[in-house]
């Protein structure tokens, strides 16, 4: 019987006192058990190439088995330098040397990231790692070294310019080192998101007092909950009467009947974070408007208008009652052919074009000068008459005889009174009784004709 004591499963089951029975070891020296007249054969794992020792290591022989020992500048991953354990380079141990991260648009200019890159140099030099250079930057990122205890070493990636029209992926590979033996390069993967969530400076909307329970008054619609964005609000005062919800998306909603005279106003501070990054704060001002001081105007008006009217005032006037004689002013939104007048008259400010619908909307705002700026939306609905016929003045140049293949030019030099071109008008021509057997028609182009004569009766033709 011949027993290969490099054959892992033997080793790792030499302790089984049945094969430990088969061979003795003293001194580096394999002798037979003559007990059991086995014939136990050395195997040199080193010598014949069969060893699992990696690139940085040596592989050392021992009685039964062999050893990978790291070369000098070089250490094992496993304590115990065990076989196949891999040697990475004394300065080169770090936890990892790529890294991913993900950044929101709204990150602010000057915030640094505290990345999961760790480094240290296993030789206890007391030298500082540093950085050798950029193999390859990003033009909105700043590294930094972060020095920390035990020759431990991090990074900082710092935020150097907005990161709102940069969305994609980015790489930022950075060579370290300690000296000019020893370097290594960390890449960081970089991800900059399109905006998920983006906020506006302020919101500040009123409410009259009457809005029933359960009325959204304030609805965030550029921002959606997600799983790395939050979103929270922070009452600055009660918010018994109007709170913060999530559902279906972010906004406040009224949870309790409003009363001006109690509360005018409510005010929330809306915080937006990401991974503990405070990315936005704005503040939210809801102010609730007494039903009864508001301006009292038509809930709608109808304006009838023409195509031939132009850049006029229409005739219709808005006409609205304000609380204590506080003045008016008038804004005019969903149009740029109308607009409103101090007065409140609304006048045409372009000519409409015919492909103008016959009846459409806009809105005007009547709204309090001074604070608060209670506000009242009248509906404006225009009814346009598109009934224009066109202008036209005939031009005709007959023959002096009405004879065989005689012919006269006809020019209907017709115009639309909407538009300054007339190509699009379209024209017919028709005989009364016996013309058609009597004339032919040529049409020489877009309203111009030669109408020829081809018999030599007598006769009146229309």
């Amino acid at each position: 019987m011949v027993v290969n004591i490099s054959d892992p499963e033997f080793v790792t089951n030499k302790q089984d006192k049945a094969l430990m029975n088969l061979f003795l070891i003293d001194n580096n020296t394999i002798h037979e058990n003559t007990m059991y007249g086995t014939n136990i054969q050395y195997i040199d794992e080193c010598a014949i190439g069969i060893s699992k020792c990696t690139v940085n290591s040596v592989c050392i022989n021992t009685p039964g088995w062999y050893q990978c020992d790291c070369l000098e500048g070089y250490h094992s991953t496993w304590p115990d330098n065990n076989f196949g354990s891999l040697c990475l380079d004394n300065f080169g141990y770090c936890n990892k040397n790529v890294s991913y991260l993900r950044l929101h648009p709204m990150v602010p200019v000057g915030y640094c990231l505290d990345d999961s890159i760790v480094c240290h140099n296993t030789d206890d030099t007391g030298k500082t790692i540093e950085i050798k250079n950029i193999v390859k930057g990003v033009e909105f990122i700043d590294v930094k070294t972060k020095p920390g205890v035990d020759n431990h070493t991090g990074f900082d990636l710092c935020i150097t310019s907005s990161l709102k029209d940069v969305s994609g992926l980015y790489q930022l590979i950075v060579a370290v080192s300690i000296d000019e033996s020893h370097a290594i390069n960390l890449l960081w993967n970089i991800e900059v998101e399109k905006a998920r969530c983006v906020l506006n400076s302020s919101y500040e909307v009123e409410v009259l007092e009457y809005e029933s329970v359960g009325s959204v008054v304030l609805h965030i619609d550029s921002c959606a909950p997600d799983n790395y964005t939050t979103l929270t609000s922070i009452a600055l005062q009660s918010d018994d009467e109007i709170s913060f919800t999530s559902d279906n998306g972010y906004g406040y909603i009224i949870t309790s009947p409003l009363n001006a005279d109690v509360n005018t106003f409510y005010k929330f501070q809306l915080v937006m974070t990401e991974n503990a990054i405070v990315l936005q704060t704005v503040n939210v001002t809801i102010v609730i408007v007494d039903s009864s001081k508001r301006p009292l105007c038509p809930r709608t008006i109808n304006v009838n208008i023409s195509l031939l009217d132009v850049e006029v005032e229409t005739g219709y006037k808005v006409k609205c009652s304000s609380y204590n004689n506080r003045s008016i002013a008038y804004a005019v939104s969903g149009t740029d052919y109308f607009g409103v007048l101090s007065s409140g008259e609304i006048h045409l400010i372009s000519q409409l074009p015919r492909y103008f619908d016959t009846i459409t909307y806009f809105n005007i705002i009547v709204r309090y000068d001074g604070n608060p700026q209670h506000s009242e939306t009248v509906g404006v609905v225009v009814h346009l008459n598109k009934s224009v016929s066109a202008v036209c003045s005939p031009i005709k140049t007959e023959p002096q005889v009405w004879i065989l293949n005689a012919c006269a030019r006809i020019d209907m030099n017709c115009s639309d009174p909407t538009q300054t071109d007339s190509t699009h008008l379209q024209y017919s021509l028709d005989f009364i009784e016996l013309g058609s057997q009597a004339f032919t028609i040529d049409k020489l182009s877009n309203g111009v004709y030669n109408l020829c004569y081809h018999l030599t009766e007598s006769m009146r033709y229309q």
